[in-house]
This record gives C-alpha cells, sequence and structure tokens, in this order.
C-alpha cells in the first residue's frame, strides 16, 4: 500500500511541475554610450525605452559595449537592445555596434540561446572591428560570413529600396505605414530569405510590385530576437526616426510581453513604493533671505515633506545652522563656489566637491551642477567620491525629450574613453522658478500683479508636465525651486503649494532625492522569480548582501483568496489597479498565493 501511495505522489508531483510556469520580472540591458556630450545625456529613443520598461516594473541599466565581453553580468538580463544608430552612440567603431568582434557575437548568440530577448538592426556586427565589411564579397549576409544570421532566422541582402515603404503587417503598434515612400536611393540590407520555420514577420518593405520583411521575429532555443530593418523604426519622428512616441513605448510593451508570454497570472513590480502609481520630489538650490527660506521652511514643516537642498559655501552661517536642524531636510551638494563646471579641469572639479563636502561634513549623497551645466569631469569625479545620484539634466517632455521621469545610471565618453556610472541620474524639472520668476532680478516694480500673472503660468507648467509626462508614464517630478523665486511671497508660493496638494491628491509617494536613489539601488540588486500553477502564484526574491526593501509592491490581477508571507502585508487599490504591498522584503523571502 505505501509503495501505491508514493507512486502517486510521484506522479501527482510530476503532473504539478508539468502543469508550472516559471519566469522572472525582466531585467533590460540597453547598450549605448550616451548622445551628444557625453556627460550622461542619452537619446531620446533611450529615454522611451526607459519609462516604458520602468513602468511595467523592468528595471533597464545602461551600458557601452564592453559588456558583451562579460558573459556573467550579461546573463543577469532577459531583454537586450543592442541600436546601430548615430546618436545612441555610432560616431566611432570604439562605440559602435555595427563593429563587432567573432568573440562579441558569440556570446550575443549563446545569450539569446540560453533564453534572452534580443532587439537589434540589420547594422548590428555588419563589420569587423578591422573595418573590413562582412558583405563586401557577395553582397549578403547569411551564417558563412554573418554568425547572427542563424540566431535571426534570416539572410540579408543589400539592396536599394528607393520606391518602397515600411508597412506594419503583424503587430498592434503602428497604424499602418511606418515610414514614407523612399524616393531617394536607400541601401541597406533586407532580408531577402527566411532560413527558420519560427520566424513570423511583423512589418514589410513595400513597394507596388513586391514586398520583402522589415522587421522579423524569431524563436531560437530558449530565446527570442526581434531584428529591425532600420532602428529608426524606433525612434521619435521628431529627432530623425520613423515613429511617434506612443509606437515606440507601444513597440517596447510588445516585447515586454513577449519575453512574458506564457504566463496565467499578471504580476508585476510597481516601480514606486507602497503601490503608488506616480512619485514627487522637492528639491531647492540655496539663494535667498532668511524670511524667504522661513517660508520655505513652514510649508515643509507643516506638510511634513522630506526634502533635499542643494547648498554651497555661499549659504550664510546662520541659515547653515537652521537648515541642518529642520528634521525634513536632507542636503545635496550644489558645490563649494558655484563653480562653471564645463570651464574648470579635472583637478578644480575635484577641490570643488571635496571643499564643499568638507564644510559640510561629507553629509551628501546627491550633487546638482551650478547652471545645470553637467560635465564629463564632473560626473567621473561624483563616481569616484561614492556619490548615489545627480540631479541635473531637466526632464522636458512638453517641448522636446531630454531627461527621464525615471532615474538611470549614467553613460558618460570623451576623447576615446566611455563608461557607464553606477552614479544614477534623477532628473528635475526642465523649468524651474527662476524661470517664472526672474523679471524679479532686474524689476524694482515687481509687484503683486505680476508676480500673480507669472505664478499663474507656473502653476500652468507644473500641472500640465504632471498631467501629460509624469501620470501617464507613472514617474517621478522633481519639482527645483529657490527660496529666492518660490520663497518670496505668499503669491510665489502658490504654484508650489498646488503641486504639493495635486502630488497628494493623486496618491504619489512623496520623499527626498536620497530615498530614491537608495531604494533605486536596492532595485537593482533585486531579483523576482515567479513560479505559477494552475490556481497558486510563488514569487521568491533574492537581494544582494542582506539588503532591506521597505513597502515593496506587486501589481496582482485580483485579490487572493489566500495569502502566506513571513512578513506583514496590506493591500492597495489605485484607479482600478490592485496592489499587495510587503512590508520589508529580505533575501530568500517569499510570497505564495492562492487565486
Amino acid at each position: 500500500m505505501k509503495k501505491k501511495y508514493f507512486l502517486l505522489t510521484i506522479i501527482l508531483t510530476a503532473f504539478i511541475s508539468l502543469n508550472a510556469f516559471e519566469y522572472a520580472i525582466p531585467k533590460v540591458l540597453f547598450v549605448t554610450t550616451g548622445d551628444g556630450d557625453g556627460r550622461g545625456t542619452v537619446s531620446d529613443g533611450v529615454i522611451l525605452a526607459l519609462q516604458e520598461f520602468n513602468k511595467s516594473g523592468a528595471f533597464v541599466r545602461l551600458e557601452n559595449r564592453k559588456i558583451l565581453h562579460n558573459v556573467k553580468k550579461l546573463s543577469k538580463y532577459s531583454i537586450m537592445i543592442l541600436p546601430t544608430i548615430f546618436g545612441y552612440h555610432d560616431a566611432d567603431r570604439q562605440y559602435s555596434l555595427s563593429f563587432l568582434s567573432d568573440s562579441e557575437m558569440r556570446n550575443i548568440i549563446d545569450w539569446v540561446k540560453a533564453g534572452g530577448t534580443l532587439v537589434s538592426d540589420v547594422y548590428l556586427g555588419r563589420n569587423k572591428l578591422s573595418g573590413e565589411d562582412r558583405i563586401t564579397k557577395t553582397g549578403e549576409f547569411n551564417s558563412d560570413n554573418w554568425s547572427l544570421a542563424d540566431c535571426f532566422g534570416v539572410n540579408l541582402t543589400e539592396m536599394n529600396m528607393k520606391n518602397f515603404h515600411i508597412t506594419d503587417s503583424d503587430i498592434d503598434v503602428w497604424n499602418d505605414d511606418i515610414t514614407d515612400k523612399f524616393d531617394s536611393q536607400e541601401w541597406t540590407p533586407v532580408v531577402t530569405e527566411v532560413v527558420s520555420d519560427k520566424v513570423k514577420v511583423l512589418a514589410n518593405w513595400k513597394n507596388d510590385e513586391t514586398e520583402y520583411p522589415a522587421i522579423t521575429q524569431n524563436k531560437f532555443y530558449a530565446g527570442n530576437t526581434i531584428l529591425l530593418g532600420s532602428f529608426s523604426i524606433i525612434h521619435p519622428a521628431s529627432d530623425g526616426g520613423f515613429s511617434n512616441t506612443n509606437e515606440i513605448q507601444g513597440f517596447y510593451k510588445y516585447v515586454y510581453d513577449l519575453v512574458l508570454s506564457g504566463r496565467k497570472y499578471s504580476i508585476d513590480l510597481n516601480p514606486w513604493k507602497d503601490g503608488a502609481p506616480t512619485a514627487f520630489c522637492l528639491s531647492f538650490d540655496d539663494g535667498g533671505s532668511e524670511e524667504e527660506y522661513q517660508r520655505i521652511f513652514s510649508l515643509i514643516k507643516k506638510q511634513k515633506i522630506k526634502t533635499t537642498f542643494f547648498v554651497t559655501n555661499n549659504i550664510p552661517t546662520e541659515l547653515k545652522q537652521k537648515i541642518r536642524k529642520e528634521s525634513f531636510i536632507k542636503l545635496g551638494s550644489h558645490s563649494y563656489s558655484h563653480a562653471d563646471f564645463r570651464t574648470i579641469n579635472y583637478s578644480q572639479t575635484v577641490m570643488e566637491l571635496l571643499e564643499n563636502s568638507s564644510k559640510f561634513d561629507n553629509e551628501f549623497a546627491g550633487f546638482r551642477f551650478p547652471f545645470a551645466n553637467n560635465s564629463f569631469w564632473g560626473m567621473k569625479t561624483l563616481e569616484e567620491l561614492g556619490y548615489a545620484y545627480d540631479s541635473s539634466v531637466g526632464a522636458n517632455h512638453l517641448e522636446f525629450y531630454r531627461g527621464s521621469v525615471f532615474p538611470y545610471n549614467i553613460p558618460i565618453f570623451k576623447d576615446g574613453y566611455y563608461q557607464s556610472l553606477d552614479l544614477l541620474e534623477i532628473s528635475q524639472i526642465f523649468h524651474d522658478d527662476w524661470y517664472y520668476f526672474k523679471s524679479s532680478l532686474n524689476d524694482n516694480n515687481y509687484d503683486t500683479n505680476e508676480q500673480k500673472k507669472d505664478a499663474a503660468k507656473f502653476d500652468s507648467y507644473l500641472k500640465r508636465f504632471w498631467e501629460r509626462a509624469i501620470v501617464p508614464n507613472n514617474g517621478l517630478m522633481v519639482f527645483l525651486g529657490h527660496p529666492m523665486y518660490s520663497g518670496m511671497s505668499k503669491i510665489t508660493m502658490q504654484p508650489l503649494e498646488n503641486m504639493i496638494k495635486l502630488a497628494q491628491e493623486e496618491g504619489a509617494w512623496i520623499t527626498d532625492l536620497d530615498e530614491v536613489a537608495d531604494f533605486w539601488n536596492k532595485r537593482k540588486d533585486l531579483n523576482i522569480s515567479i513560479k505559477e500553477n494552475d490556481h497558486s502564484v510563488t514569487v521568491n526574491f533574492e537581494l544582494k548582501n542582506n539588503m532591506v526593501i521597505k513597502n515593496l509592491s506587486l501589481r496582482l490581477p485580483q485579490k487572493p483568496k489566500k495569502v502566506k508571507f513571513s512578513g506583514k502585508y496590506h493591500y492597495i487599490n489605485n484607479e482600478g489597479d490592485l496592489f499587495i504591498v510587503l512590508d520589508f522584503v529580505k533575501t530568500d523571502d517569499k510570497v505564495e498565493m492562492e487565486f
């Protein structure tokens, strides 16, 4: 009888295992050296990817191509984006992903085989590091001269696509035509042969007579690949690409869902604590009278809002003592003498940071460059000195794309040197209170009527930025103010007070920049794996160095019938979304839920 029960147990266990589905909350690797000046800004397309993936709970790391040689690091990511387009950076072969060695391509292929999802375009690895064009002799990419051919499941031939256009065929992202017809010569590698029966065509090159695949998706061993006819397909049309914001973010949502296809219960990591749909931070640069500072202090105390003040040595001693006594205030460095970091060298940069740090007893985790003039040497020095974050790249999503509504690690480059820093960029609003109240500097008759007009404009800007950029992306808004402007009068305080009220009413996580940086860095080292059975889900957490994350929240498809967790938890319902909030999570913790 015991043998029968034992045999039945084995059969039932095997049956349950066969019906189990296991996956991990994705982590995304975006290979880019940064755009333009090499001082920490990134292209519009990277910003859109950052925001879409983070909104879904997938952590994004920006890296340079050196990581393609590090198999161990690659294994931490389940999605990899490899663009070969200028601005991501593709200006030189040392940065460019068009130039790949055989070993780099082999590591990419092995990573996909192991279960990774790769997004790239037809120029990936076109050239050898020597500069030789792999396509030159035959005019074709295939498995003989381009080892990625089998990975993507296609062969390519270089063709002139004049009079062709690209149109969506099987993906609910674009509205039919992705591009207009190319009126001039457009020589590019084009898919002319599909060599895998698992290839799915998502878009086509078309003219009046024929068509060729322009976006293909392939299942390769345990992984997936998406090959774009041009990376411009997922770069904003406003900046030289072919697609609008919604289409690009829709594409990255498609990639996220592709990685998690097959799951029954949609459980995602919420990007902020406590199930909050958004986050909000107050920050101020120094400057102003004691009376103006006091207006800011009174508001912070009344609302009990954690706030970050970026200070220089120029702040009067009395104010310095008062500001350090305020329990709701964290200090960040704004340099020692309010220097323009783009005009000083490395040794001067180091002294600016060290002198200010010494004056304030090394209290700083964050920095803001004076005049928002971030520099290569400044970013590199902040990393060397162990700062957690910078907050200088203004987020502007109303006029053009700059900055991000999620923190990102900073890539820098200069004179052939390039590095991806652990230093975070936490972007503040692009137009601060100075932008609206700067007339007060030169106008001795800046009366209440003028203040009211400018305050109304600032109030409108803050609301528009919140409603159009922050809320749709579940992002973070960092208010940037100065006591001498916002604290000038009760009138100039009004936009700030209204913005705080709006963030509170809409359930934002309101905190200081230090806490955002700490939470984000812990997320970097957090791995979440999920195992589904027919009516149950187990969520496993792995954290680095015995860290603890407080108030971590998961989006649930429905309320579980039963939950088993070693700590305390509660539910939050936010505009129809249900979250389970775990009071604290440490490594090897797990949540078991029955549905």
